[in-house]
């Protein structure tokens, strides 16, 4: 009986979204959003005198100088190879990589930010040191602690004097103009958001029923993220701005990453948000209410003060991340800036009229060879990297429905010889589970094929501490999720960026990431990918007469094939999760995988 229950509910959500997208076909004209003329403005130029310009240079003179001096070894590790816990003298190796590069090619640094306090620290101090401009640009910016903590801090930049612009999608902010529109009434601050509901907002029924009025809005979204200070150095990557994304959360914590970046990669980044911020898809949030600008400017000083006094209050409680973020600001651009690689990275974006581009629903297709599309130029890269690959491919894709070309993609790929390795979520740390519902057939014909096929636990099994103490993982008994999007390929090419390998990422969002042509940091985000297929953070998932199941106990080897050998350890043959993330699960399965 209850089964049956469960089943008219799940019906009932489904026609009730098929009757609000209905709803769009019949709307009135003047309750669809139209574009909506923006004052044009330019990123400023770089500052001589600005003092992360000085920065980034004396690190730059110093890696020139180091060009010129130091002899070039040209051994390099295999790519079957794991690197050392510890790396060895990173501008040797550097050296390596250069000796086959011109000087040009190879003019952006790269540093690896796997580590979620590590990861806010770098944005702080970039804040913290800017001089003249911040452009922050991202899908979502969620309150809490660490984002209470970054807005103190842009404000207090831009009291000092430095512009800030700030660009955010609409679907995570609607409910919260109040307070946009406050950031927005300081006059070195302004805030635009993306593809925006332009007609009743003030309240949450009208918000969301224009919303679901036309689903195929949902689905249109800027999902990149991207931080940039004085033009010099910039952040791109998987983490939006919230305390899970740094760690911060007591609750559930995301695995993610992204990368700092400086040299030439940062003024085309600095292109792309100028391409952003001035094109149609984009309003300032001043045209939701212009008026009483005096006296939001007044309750600025009071946001700050409150978070004066909540920020004073977890210190005396001694809250371990703001602990551990002191131990790490302190010296986090020097620090960083020294251990950087240098080579060539390659900004990729979509352009913001992505989401103008029909037919809708769409599905995942694939270039034709040499061919990149207008609208899907991050994907169409990645996929001209996968098809050159000759022996190695690593994914990490936190939702992962690839669709039935790139499914045989990959197969092509691994009959032709290259070894491929995937990581996902599983049902237990997914964040979003309905997206589970259409993944088991995806997973299940990899399998076959023979591909190795990992997800996240929930669950990892690691000591009881606090997570903010770990680079990866959250604290044991509480759930983590994966969110990093990641590929490795043959040990020398790595992809970082915003894009999931689903059919919003690739055919409805605007995404973001770089392709970086650099061994070493190839070599450590491929280090990070092993630890991560450890039985303590995932299951191995394997097929046994047909039927899969998720296995946990042997330690993963690259060299071997996965789906043969040890019986040892512990099996699954019901799927890791709760009852209610199942219903998620069965209910994600009934509706339209496009949306997922």
């Amino acid at each position: 009986m209850r089964d049956l229950i469960r089943m008219f509910r799940s019906m009932g959500v489904l026609l009730l979204l098929l009757l609000l997208s209905a709803c769009a076909n019949v709307l009135p004209q003047y309750l669809r959003n139209n574009a909506y003329p923006q004052p044009k403005q330019t990123s400023l130029p770089k500052h001589k005198d600005a003092p992360l310009v000085q920065l980034f240079e004396k690190q730059l003179d110093a890696h020139n100088q180091s060009l010129r001096t130091q002899p070039t070894d040209t051994t390099h590790q295999p790519t079957d190879s794991v690197m050392p816990k510890k790396l060895p003298n990173l501008r040797g190796l550097v050296n390596e990589r250069l000796a086959a590069r011109t000087d040009d090619a190879a003019d952006s640094a790269i540093y690896p930010l796997s580590n979620g306090v590590e990861a806010f620290a770098a944005r702080s101090a970039l804040i913290k040191h800017a001089k003249y401009s911040l452009d922050l640009q991202y899908y979502t910016l969620h309150q809490g602690l660490s984002s209470r903590l970054l807005l103190r801090e842009i404000v207090i930049a831009a009291d000092r004097g430095v512009r800030v612009r700030i660009l955010l999608d609409d679907l995570e902010h609607l409910g919260r103009d109040k307070e946009m529109l406050m950031l927005n009434a300081h006059p070195n601050i302004e805030v635009r958001v993306f593809n925006p509901i332009k007609k009743y907002r003030s309240n949450i029924v009208s918000r969301w029923m224009m919303f679901l009025s036309n689903l195929s809005s949902l689905r249109h979204r800027m999902h990149i993220k991207m931080w940039l200070a004085d033009g010099v150095l910039g952040i791109t990557g998987g983490r939006n701005l919230g305390d899970r994304y740094f760690n911060a959360s007591d609750a559930d914590n995301f695995s993610d990453m992204d990368v700092l970046l400086g040299g030439g990669v940062v003024d085309k980044m600095q292109t792309g948000f100028d391409t952003y911020w001035n094109s149609d898809e984009v309003m300032s949030v001043d045209t939701f209410d212009s008026s009483r600008i005096d006296l939001r400017r007044e309750q600025i000083s009071q946001m700050i003060f409150r978070t004066n006094k909540l920020t004073q209050l977890e210190r005396v409680n001694r809250h371990p991340y703001l602990q551990a973020l002191k131990d790490t600001e302190q010296e986090m651009l020097p620090i960083a800036l020294s251990k950087v690689t240098w080579g060539q990275v390659d900004f990729l974006m979509d352009p913001p009229n992505k989401i103008k581009s029909k037919p809708d629903p769409a599905s995942i297709s694939l270039p034709d060879e040499g061919d990149i599309r207008p609208n899907t130029p991050v994907f169409d890269h990645l996929m001209q990297q996968l098809a050159q690959a000759k022996k190695e491919v690593l994914i990490v894709s936190p939702y992962f429905l690839p669709g039935d070309e790139l499914t045989q993609f990959l197969i092509h790929l691994h009959n032709i010889g290259v070894r491929i390795t995937i990581l996902t979520n599983s049902l237990q740390s997914n964040d979003v589970p309905a997206v589970n519902g259409h993944y088991d057939d995806y997973r299940d014909r990899l399998l076959q094929a023979g591909i190795a096929m990992y997800e996240l636990r929930g669950y990892p099994d690691v000591p009881a501490q606090p997570q903010w103490r770990h680079p990866i993982f959250s604290i044991k008994g509480s759930r983590t999720a994966l969110h990093s999007k990641v590929v490795v390929i043959d040990g020398q090419t790595s992809f970082v960026g915003s894009m999931n390998l689903d059919h919003c990422s690739v055919t409805g969002n605007t995404e973001v990431g770089v392709l970086i042509h650099q061994t070493e940091f190839a070599e450590q985000i491929r280090q990070l990918f092993l630890t991560q297929l450890s039985p303590k953070y995932s299951f191995e998932m394997r097929q046994q007469e047909g039927k899969t199941y998720w296995y946990l106990g042997a330690e993963p080897s690259l060299d071997e094939a996965h789906t043969s050998g040890d019986s040892s350890g512990t099996i699954f043959r019901n799927e890791p999760g709760s009852v209610w993330r199942k219903l998620q699960k069965y209910i994600g399965s009934w509706l339209p995988e496009q949306y997922m």
